[in-house]
């Protein structure tokens, strides 16, 4: 429920947790299977003779492997659910 007041929204503790945990959901799908996409790119490029590998790519990769199980980690048991 939204309530203005006096050119000010309101927004209640529950909308506010509804919010966040679709936005959990929505990053959940953005990166869901990221971690094998990387890993089938860099196999293409390998067997292709694309692949050039450097410090700052391999960093590239680690930083955002890492970004991924941070998501994964912060949703913690409440947030997952059964089947899925």
């Amino acid at each position: 429920m939204r309530v203005v007041k006096k050119d000010r929204i309101v927004v209640t503790k529950h909308l506010e947790q509804l919010c966040e945990k679709e936005f959990a959901l929505k990053q959940d799908q953005a990166y869901k299977g990221f971690d094998r996409e990387l890993t089938n790119l860099r196999e293409h490029y390998a067997h292709h003779g694309l692949l050039v590998s450097s410090s700052r790519t391999q960093a590239v990769m680690d930083a955002a492997l890492l970004f991924r199980c941070s998501l994964s980690q912060r949703k913690g048991p409440s947030s997952s659910s059964p089947g899925g």
